[in-house]
C-alpha cells in the first residue's frame, strides 16, 4: 500500500488549504480542473529534505471526489486534485476532510 505525506513547517499544523498557484481554473467554466492540486509525497524524506515535517495522510479520509495522482519530474511527488471538474468551494471543503494519522 502506498503512503502519502503532506508537509508542515515547524510546529505548525498541517493544512490542506490550497494556494492559488496549486490548482487551475478552467476559464470557460470557472471550475477547478482535475489536472493540478496540493502537493503530497510518497516518501517522507522528500519533505524532510525540503525542510518540512512529514505528516502521514489517513487515506480513508480522502473524499471520493478527489484523486491523488503523480505529477512532475519527481516520481515521489503527487497532487491531490479533483476527480473531475468542480467548483472551488466544494474542492476546498473536500480537502478539509482529509486527516493525518497521529503517531504514538
Amino acid at each position: 500500500m502506498t503512503h502519502f505525506y503532506r508537509g508542515s513547517k515547524g510546529n505548525n499544523d498541517v493544512t490542506f488549504e490550497p494556494k492559488p498557484h496549486e490548482y487551475k481554473i478552467d476559464k470557460n467554466t470557472g471550475m477547478v480542473k482535475p489536472t493540478h492540486g496540493i502537493s503530497v509525497f510518497d516518501n517522507p524524506h522528500s519533505l524532510e529534505n525540503k525542510g518540512f515535517t512529514p505528516n502521514l495522510l489517513d487515506l480513508a479520509s480522502v473524499p471520493k471526489t478527489l484523486q491523488i495522482k503523480q505529477r512532475g519530474s519527481d516520481p515521489h511527488h503527487s497532487e491531490i486534485m479533483p476527480l473531475k471538474s468542480m467548483q472551488i468551494e466544494p474542492y476546498k471543503e473536500a480537502l478539509r476532510q482529509i486527516k493525518v494519522k497521529t503517531t504514538d
